[in-house]
């Protein structure tokens, strides 16, 4: 998988900026694959697949009792956004994987491989074999910054090499009652 990032920064930079996409990378990276077949299967690039104990985790996090009352309620609100944004970011192998939270993002944008690999956990981990997800290891710090404002911590660690990446997220309750994503921080140690 190294190999492979390093082939994508290479192509990336030998080629013009505005002929260059993701699935133009995953066609020169894999001949034979058409650019077609590399849209569709996109998602699967840039995300390992979790699994139903990884999932099943996170989800025991969400319950653990908070002692503030309102942080836990707007944290039961916010929980399937929560358990979305958790086990993508837990996942993603690169920053398009990003991508797939537009939708539920205050502020949707581009992210492009190998550019915002920063705030991918799994970046920079020497010897996780990123063809499985990162255990969430706990789901920490929960605070209120503002009345419609929820912010947490979570705490990736490799099964297979015990490398660890901390993480902040911040979601914003929209005008309408949604909870949407107001800022992902970037995967540290």
């Amino acid at each position: 998988m190294r190999l492979i990032s390093v082939a994508a920064t290479a192509l990336l930079f030998a080629q013009p900026a505005s002929a260059q996409s993701i699935f133009d990378l995953v066609k020169q990276l894999r001949p034979g694959t058409s650019a077609n077949a590399a849209r569709q299967n996109g998602p699967t690039v840039s995300l390992a697949t979790i699994t139903s104990k990884q999932t099943a985790a996170i989800d025991g996090f969400l319950n653990t009792p908070l002692q503030d009352g309102v942080t836990a309620a707007d944290r039961a609100a916010a929980a399937p956004l929560v358990r979305q944004v958790v086990a993508t970011l837990s996942c993603a192998r690169d920053s398009a994987a990003l991508n797939s939270l537009n939708r539920q993002h205050l502020f949707p944008r581009t992210f492009k491989p190998p550019f915002y690999n920063e705030y991918i956990p799994m970046q920079n981990l020497s010897y996780h074999d990123n063809n499985t997800c990162l255990d969430v290891l706990r789901l920490t710090d929960w605070t209120k910054p503002a009345n419609n404002t929820l912010k947490f911590a979570a705490h990736y660690i490799s099964p297979q090499s015990g490398e660890a990446k901390r993480q902040t997220f911040e979601l914003q309750k929209a005008s309408d009652g949604q909870w949407m994503i107001r800022d992902i921080g970037m995967g540290l140690h």
